[in-house]
């Protein structure tokens, strides 16, 4: 109830609705009150005006949020808050539909195993992929996981004993090739044993390759054969088979030489490998004395052959006494593994 015989204190006051003071209405300190709005004001010493109390249960339910510059709550409405995404629908804790990359999804909505989001500058996206196998290289793809295998084993083995080319395939970039030059034919004589023809060299190299470059593969022929009689005949050299391409340096081995009367076939050289082996030294007769064949040189592939065989795999041919000719040295030959 009223109280009386005092002077009751009151503040600067107003009974209008959302009416409040201003700087010029208060002094530092000052208090003014809006018994309407039931809201406390007062005067800093910045000589700002500030709300100090509100009674709340005036707003209605809601978030409350502070309206910017005035220090005033105020219930948040929906459009204080920003939208998640224009093609998604529901809370943030139930989102249905794709979320684009450019609002922080994936842009994706299903997966095979294995699979990877790769990112994709053509309309900032991201992209499905797997990994691919490559040589000596397994991938097994299962669900949330990936498993990569490396072997060390050669997966193709290949012997070429003409010229061709060779495309390399697709993964590949290492090789292993072996070349092995042609042997040379025995020599004739007509009353001793002709010296037998000298082994091919050989040329054996790991080698950095690319794949859908064409390389190309040279076999060296072997010497040519001596029919018998006719006479005392030097045999013929075999020729030089090698591996070239235009992004690697050419990998060679040179053809052994032909039989030089009774004495003896050079053998050939290999060159470019990271094994460079001569072939062996076709043997002739010894000091006059008449055997019933000489051998020809051998090489990493095949030894030395006598005068009734036909050698192989750059072997030298091996010779015959008494005019009997020879037989054509070995053609040589390249291993390519990968």
């Amino acid at each position: 109830m009223a109280q009386t015989g005092y002077t009751p204190i009151q503040l600067y006051r107003t009974t209008t609705a959302s009416a409040a003071p201003t700087a010029g209405n208060l002094s530092d300190g000052e208090l003014a009150i809006n018994t309407y709005d039931e809201k406390l004001y007062f005067k800093n010493s910045s000589g700002v005006v500030k709300l100090l109390s509100w009674n709340l249960s005036s707003l209605s339910t809601g978030i409350i949020k502070n309206t910017t510059g005035t220090g005033v709550p105020s219930i948040a409405v929906a459009g204080d808050f920003p939208t998640l995404n224009q093609n998604t629908t529901g809370t943030a804790s139930n989102v249905t539909g794709t979320v684009a990359v450019a609002n922080g999804g994936t842009g994706q909505t299903s997966y095979t195993d294995g699979q990877l989001l790769i990112g994709n500058s053509t309309g900032n996206t991201l992209t499905k992929a797997t990994l691919t196998a490559g040589a000596n290289i397994a991938i097994t793809n299962s669900g949330g996981g990936i498993s990569i295998a490396v072997s060390t084993s050669l997966s193709s083995f290949n012997v070429y004993t003409s010229s061709t080319t060779w495309i390399c395939p697709a993964g590949i970039t290492k090789a292993k090739v072996t070349v092995v030059g042609a042997g040379g034919s025995a020599a004739s004589y007509t009353s001793q044993t002709g010296a037998g023809g000298g082994g091919g060299g050989s040329a054996i190299k790991i080698l950095t390759v690319t794949p859908g470059v064409t390389y190309t593969i040279t076999i060296g022929t072997g010497g040519a054969a001596l029919p018998s009689g006719g006479g005392i005949r030097n045999g013929n050299n075999g020729g030089s088979s090698s591996f070239s391409g235009p992004d690697i340096l050419t990998v060679s081995a040179t053809g052994g030489y032909g039989g030089f009367y009774i004495l003896y076939g050079p053998g050939g050289v290999g060159s470019g490998g990271d094994l460079n082996i001569q072939g062996g030294t076709g043997v002739g007769s010894a000091n006059g004395a008449n055997f019933p064949s000489s051998t020809g040189g051998e090489t990493i592939l095949c030894g030395r052959a006598l005068w009734a065989t036909f050698p192989t795999y750059g072997g030298g041919s091996g010779g015959g006494i008494n005019d009997a000719g020879s037989n054509q040295g070995g053609n040589g030959v390249i291993i390519l593994e990968y």
